[in-house]
């Protein structure tokens, strides 16, 4: 079995909602671990798609939607949000679930 992360960038100009969610479906069937270059032009509905794969990070989220924060990211599931104004603490580690 192939180890590891499966890193998708999903933003305008790079790959669509449904593209990383297959990227990120076929790389789970390989054991890969999901993260995700996401919402950092637009809001793309990519930072949901970190949720529903339980990915290890989201990153920038620069457009992350209100209803959507990088708290409650990291607070209910456990996914490294960063974004420009929030980075990830050095001193903190990613949590898988």
């Amino acid at each position: 079995m192939v180890t590891g992360k499966n890193l998708c960038f999903c933003d305008r100009g790079a790959f669509s909602v449904a593209d990383c969610r297959r990227v990120l479906a076929a790389g789970r069937q390989q054991g890969l671990i999901p993260r995700l270059h996401a919402e950092q032009l637009t809001r793309t509905g990519a930072s949901r798609l970190a949720v529903e794969f339980e990915a290890a990070s989201a990153d920038h989220l620069d457009k992350l939607s209100s209803a959507v924060s990088a708290a409650t990211i990291n607070a209910a599931y456990g996914c490294v949000a960063r974004t420009a104004s929030a980075p990830l603490n050095p001193a903190s580690k990613p949590t898988l679930l």
